[in-house]
């Protein structure tokens, strides 16, 4: 079963000020640090809440 994502907004990742990347494309690649908040039984899904983003 494939999961449903969630677009986000580049000004929504949490970048580093000197990490902050004007646009995202594909092949980008991020370090995502998050805080685990629930989980959805019927969907095995974790819901995450975002810390930090950087990028590689």
């Amino acid at each position: 079963m494939r999961r449903p994502r969630r677009p986000v907004a580049v000004r929504r990742l949490h970048a580093r000020p000197d990490d902050s990347p004007a646009t995202v494309g594909a092949g980008d690649r991020f370090d995502f640090v998050v805080e685990v908040g629930e989980f959805n039984v019927d969907q095995c899904v974790f819901f995450l809440g975002p810390v930090s983003t950087g990028v590689r």
